[in-house]
């Protein structure tokens, strides 16, 4: 609904406003549309120019637009949290006040996706009575999980306290909105995560709940985890999906090699 929203906004703004109008020059102006007027990514212009392909095809419309070719792909993928800007982030939660607002379910939901992988949805999923603290578990039922699957989570210290502070107040869901007296929603986290950016003010990619699962990962992976337990954690049922979650860097792949190296080692010539 978003992207069909600012779609129309470029339609309108080159003057198109009936599907008669299409014309075979219509999808350079489009494309030159966005470019002159937001600061999209070419991958945003796709994702939404596509979408009048789709809607054109589904409902059969006779047009006059060319076979439609992407733009080529100039994201840049996000990087894990180092530790600078971990510390930078802990020391910020630190300062917020536990018993004011959602500060306590917000300060918990950062340290929980970092202690356990845990997508935002499925974070907002969690149910109290599933939580066991003796055991340090969570159980995410199937229909908590984006794949369907049934999935355990663990977690360590970095949350703990938290999540027992949680567990006290008793509620249906683990997250909950103490302003509203209602289950937490994606919106209200959103806007915490927003207000981390804003005091951070940091130069690299803005902090956000895959972030802080691509940094679970890769800090695992850096431990010596293997990649098909890191698979599991992340609740993925193709390893290529984790593969991308992981950041190897090249004093990592250096290390390695030295530690792995598969030959025996041999005296120098003289």
């Amino acid at each position: 609904k978003k992207k069909t929203k600012s779609l129309l906004k470029i339609l309108n703004l080159i003057g198109i406003k009936d599907t008669e109008q299409l014309q075979f020059d219509s999808l350079t102006k489009i494309i030159k549309c966005y470019k002159g007027n937001t600061s999209k990514k070419n991958s945003q212009i796709n994702a939404e120019t596509s979408i009048l392909y789709t809607i054109l095809k589904y409902y059969k419309v006779n047009n006059s637009l060319p076979q439609y070719e992407k733009l080529p792909d100039d994201t840049t993928s996000y990087k894990s949290l180092n530790d600078n800007t971990l510390s930078l982030l802990f020391n910020y939660l630190e300062s917020l006040a536990l018993k004011e607002g959602n500060n306590l379910s917000w300060i918990s939901s950062i340290y929980i996706m970092l202690d356990t992988g845990v997508r935002m949805n499925e974070i907002l999923n969690i149910k109290t009575k599933n939580v066991d603290l003796t055991s340090n578990t969570i159980i995410l039922e199937k229909n908590d999980t984006k794949n369907g699957y049934k999935r355990i989570l663990f977690f360590n210290s970095l949350s703990k306290k938290y999540i027992e502070k949680l567990v006290a107040r008793k509620n249906e869901y683990l997250i909950f909105n103490e302003v509203k007296k209602d289950r937490m929603n994606k919106s209200s986290l959103s806007y915490f995560f927003d207000k981390i950016e804003s005091y951070l003010k940091l130069n690299e990619n803005r902090i956000h709940a895959h972030r802080l699962r691509k940094t679970f990962a890769t800090r695992l992976l850096k431990k010596g985890c293997p990649v098909t337990t890191i698979q599991k954690l992340l609740g993925h049922t193709d390893i290529k999906m984790t593969m991308i979650y992981l950041d190897i860097d090249n004093t990592m792949i250096e290390n390695d090699y030295f530690n792995f190296y598969p030959y025996e080692k041999k005296e120098p010539c003289d």
